[in-house]
């Protein structure tokens, strides 16, 4: 659990590395987690940040933006470890006091000394060597493993000119550098140039696939992934859980469903994440009682993970047990107030019990966290038809931009329609009663349901069915 009373006044960084040992007896947010991602990825501290990650999408599995700081971290060790391998290569080639300045440059870079370290590494790149193309790859290395890919780039660009050895190594640094700098399709364009050149080379259709998977292109991902993994000497788990991810994103549910369940039977005990990414693509099948199966297990296995408590609280609205979804979908809030989709499922929790001002508040809730929601401003307004609040009926209802959602624009249409007609104002009503039915004729069922008297109103009995 949590304690805010104890931790309110420091930030998300230190309380995390203040409970380094047992960092799941606190709770963080989406965004304090990306805070201590950052952190330590800045701080060249992959295996810190590897912990922080897997925390992070145990407690918040359905995050995209956890999962795009995933694939940032896997570009990050991916390119600290190429960045190591090529200057031990390069060492094996390079003379001894370009090897040491190499070294020195290094060091002082470690201690942030980044001026100095840039102005002597610049002067060595004018040495004269045999080996231009390796010396420059081999700065740019040193400049890439200190997290400093703008800088790592310049060089990259000159031993791209020079290149007549070492073309591959140059370029895949290269596309990492523009990875790293989000330069998305500049670094699809490299990858692609190496993997013409080099079809079996699995390190280039593995970064191509987190490119393109980091731009939403998850048609691409894929393909780059399946090869990744054909090429290699062995599959990827990181690689698998990111094509699980993609079909997803499809809503090719079974399949990214077939890869969740494989990797979560292949550890020694279950795993809260996977379980939670299980239960969702059950649901979108329609396997109602696997969903519930697995969002109970994540809760078991992981107490502190919002998604799964506000996934049990809709898996028991949609069995029409709301009694029993309010608590749970309360236990997700209480783990984190931020998310509105856990506002919403317990707005729907009390509407079913008729708890209706209740309803109100968490549907408004809902509202300030999920910006430009017109779904729920339309919910908010008709809840306060229903409390009979019609001045603030309608003003929610002319907040409502209905340009692109027919269905949406019919609703309030009627809403607006029987709101006129309970205020008493017939010839407004009359007027929103006929363009809604214009536009459907069953809006006219609906009108009459939120206003039952005009049933026997004489001058609204041209919009009942003869």
């Amino acid at each position: 659990m949590r304690n805010d009373s104890l931790h309110k006044n420091a930030n998300a960084i230190q309380r995390y590395e203040a409970c380094a040992s047992h960092p799941e007896e606190l709770y963080f947010t989406e965004k304090e987690f990306e805070e201590i991602i950052c952190h330590f990825i800045s701080r060249k501290q992959p295996d810190a940040a590897r912990k922080a990650i897997s925390r992070a999408l145990c407690l918040h599995p359905m995050s995209a933006n956890l999962m795009i700081k995933k694939v940032e971290y896997l570009l990050l060790t991916d390119c600290i470890e190429l960045s190591q391998k090529n200057i031990r290569q390069a060492t094996e080639i390079l003379n001894c006091d370009i090897c040491e300045t190499l070294t020195k440059g290094d060091t002082l870079l470690a201690m942030g000394k980044e001026q100095e370290a840039a102005e002597l590494l610049t002067q060595l790149s004018l040495c004269r060597t045999d080996n231009t193309t390796c010396l420059l790859w081999a700065i740019a290395s040193v400049f890439s493993l200190h997290s400093m890919p703008g800088v790592a780039l310049r060089f990259l660009h000159s031993a791209r000119d020079e290149a007549s050895t070492h073309r591959i190594e140059v370029a895949t640094l290269e596309a990492m550098c523009e990875s790293l700098l989000h330069n998305g399709e500049r670094s699809k364009k490299i990858y692609n140039k190496i993997i013409d050149t080099e079809p079996y080379t699995s390190g280039a259709w593995l970064q191509l696939g987190h490119a393109h998977f980091r731009d939403g292109e998850y048609d691409n991902a894929l393909y780059a992934y399946d090869y990744a993994n054909i090429t290699a000497s062995a599959p990827n788990p990181h690689t698998e859980l990111l094509m699980a991810e993609c079909y997803e994103q499809k809503e090719c549910y079974q399949k990214a469903l077939d890869l969740y369940i494989k990797h979560n039977s292949e550890g020694s005990k279950q795993n809260a994440y996977l379980l939670v990414k299980m239960a969702n693509c059950h649901g979108c099948l329609d396997h109602c009682d696997s969903e519930k199966s697995c969002y109970s297990t994540a809760t078991q296995i992981e107490p502190n993970c919002p998604d799964a408590w506000a996934g049990l609280a809709q898996c028991n609205c949609e069995a029409d047990n709301t009694s029993e979804a309010i608590p749970l979908a309360l236990k997700a809030i209480s783990l984190n107030p931020d998310e509105s989709y856990y506002w919403m499922v317990l707005g729907h929790a009390y509407l079913a019990e008729a708890e209706t001002e209740k309803a109100l508040n968490a549907f408004e809730k809902n509202r300030a966290l999920a910006t430009g929601d017109q779904m729920t401003t339309e919910i908010i307004a008709e809840i306060k038809f229903q409390l009979k609040r019609y001045d603030e009926a309608l003003e929610e209802l002319n907040k409502i931009n209905t340009t692109n959602d027919i269905e949406l624009s019919n609703r309030k249409e009627t809403l607006l329609a029987a709101t006129y007609y309970m205020k008493g104002d017939k010839l407004a009503a009359n007027e929103k009663l006929t363009i809604a039915i214009l536009n459907e004729e069953t809006n006219a069922d609906l009108f009459f349901d939120l206003c039952p008297k005009a049933k026997r109103d004489k001058d609204f009995k041209n919009f009942q069915k003869k």
